[in-house]
């Protein structure tokens, strides 16, 4: 039998595990942030990370970079 703190810790890396495919890191000219990759063509995240008219670099749970223009 498991105890309620094991079943917590397994439920809460299973989470971590499954999420962290979709965090990306957020860099502005003047800020960073974290998003979400919600789905296809949509990062979600603070408006505090995004200027109108920066180029924001996307920092992908791959490795990869990509910057885009607001």
């Amino acid at each position: 039998m498991t105890s309620s703190l094991e079943a917590l810790s397994k439920a809460l890396s299973t989470t971590v595990t499954q999420t962290s495919e979709t965090v990306v890191s957020v860099i502005g000219r003047r800020s960073a942030g974290t998003g979400i990759h919600w789905r296809n063509g949509l990062i979600v995240t603070s408006c505090k990370a995004l200027n109108p008219g920066d180029g924001l670099t996307l920092g992908l749970p791959n490795g990869r970079t990509t910057t885009i223009v607001l």
